[in-house]
């Protein structure tokens, strides 16, 4: 075989080895990036900001659930101006959007893999909110 011939043949060599490190390179990354990711997510800081972030939010919960029904009574007092009435509607509205708010945090977070490892099993998976007349009512999953 002429030089040329192999010189070819050797750039074509390498050329194919190239192809076949990125491949397995690719591979290799798609295999252990479960682990990376897991790793990022389990570094101490973030499992105890995840696991307090739960416990701190549904205390949250359940204390908005109890200003709720004072805001209720206090916007039903009968003494009230409408100016008053007008201010203890708006405290009741913007306390159930908040209590809302939060359950759909907790609820987003509680699904995310990530999150929901370090989550104390104690506390429930997913919380729905429902307001009646100013009672809260609150079901755990």
């Amino acid at each position: 075989m002429k030089i040329g011939g192999k010189i070819a043949l050797g750039i074509i060599g390498v050329v194919i080895g190239i192809i076949i490190l990125t491949y397995l390179g690719t591979v290799f990354g798609l295999i252990i990036l479960p682990a990376r990711v897991i790793n990022k997510a389990a570094t101490p800081e973030k499992v105890i900001f995840n696991y307090e972030y739960f416990h701190q939010t549904y205390q949250d919960i359940l204390a908005t659930a109890v200003k709720i029904k004072t805001a209720h009574n206090a916007m039903n007092m009968s003494n009230l101006t409408e100016e008053q009435r007008s201010t203890y509607v708006t405290n009741y509205i913007g306390t159930q959007n908040y209590i809302q708010s939060l359950a759909a945090e907790y609820n987003a977070r509680s699904r995310m893999l990530t999150r929901k490892l370090f989550k104390d099993r104690q506390l429930p998976y997913q919380i729905g909110i429902r307001v009646v007349d100013g009672d809260v009512k609150i079901k755990e999953e």
